[in-house]
Parts: structure tokens; C-alpha cells; sequence
């Protein structure tokens, strides 16, 4: 039998996911650290990195890949999509209706399962659409 691993506590860790979880956007690993920092002098960016990579591996957080590559954050790791706004990049939760998951295959071409599904939609924001400059927050 595998020996299980503990995890020590970190309160980088714990305080990185408790501002995820504070906010309603998602924000990237660089916002979080800019955020961060001044509570934590010492902080890295590559320690943020390291710490969302431990909260999504432990189902804690979500991962959302903006179309220019940049890695988003979420809290929310049940069954939803996102909207992403092509003009601007800004994201924002998509509710995926009880109806339309029901019509989504349980398996792959080949017979493997799945077990869960990523849906982005890509359009303009309101501010975008009527023409507005804004700042993604």
C-alpha cells in the first residue's frame, strides 16, 4: 500500500485561495501575487505558481485558459462555463442549464468516460459592445 503523503500547512497557501475566494472574477497568478505581496514581503511569483498548481491538484480551485494563454483562477470547480470576451479578455461565470448537460455524452468516441466538461464562449462584454474602453479588473 502507497504511503500517503502529508501536506503541511501553508499560510501562503491558505491565504492565496482565501483572496480566490473573495473575489468574483478570475484573476491570473500575477494579480494574485501584485495582490499579495504587501501582506507577504517575501512572497514569489513562483510560489503563488507552485500553490494554485497544489489547490487545483487538491480540487480546490479551477483552472481557466484565456485565449492568449494566460492561466485564470476559479473557485467554483463544479460543472460550469465561462465567458470570455474577445475585445477586452474579461471572464465571467456561464451557467450551463440542467437541460443542456443532460444532452452531453457520457463517453468518448471510443468508450472511455468522461468525467467532466470545460464549455468557454468567446463574444463582446456590454462594455465592449457598446463601444466603451474599460479595464479588465
Amino acid at each position: 500500500m502507497a504511503e500517503e503523503k502529508k501536506v503541511r500547512y501553508s499560510r501562503k497557501r491558505e491565504r492565496i485561495y482565501e483572496w480566490i475566494l473573495s473575489r468574483d472574477d478570475h484573476p491570473s497568478a500575477e494579480e494574485i501575487y501584485l495582490a499579495l505581496r504587501p501582506e507577504f514581503p517575501d512572497l514569489s511569483l513562483g510560489t503563488v505558481y507552485k500553490n494554485l498548481h497544489f489547490l487545483e491538484d487538491h480540487g480546490r480551485i479551477s483552472r481557466v485558459l484565456s485565449p492568449q494563454g494566460v492561466e485564470h483562477y476559479d473557485w467554483r470547480t463544479e460543472g460550469h462555463g465561462h465567458f470570455i470576451c474577445r475585445s477586452c479578455g474579461m471572464i465571467r461565470d456561464l451557467e450551463i442549464p440542467d437541460e443542456t448537460r443532460a444532452c452531453l455524452p457520457r463517453t468518448s468516441a471510443d468508450g472511455g468516460r468522461i468525467e467532466t466538461y470545460t464549455m468557454t464562449a468567446f463574444g463582446l462584454c456590454p462594455q465592449c459592445l457598446s463601444g466603451q474602453e474599460h479595464v479588465q479588473e
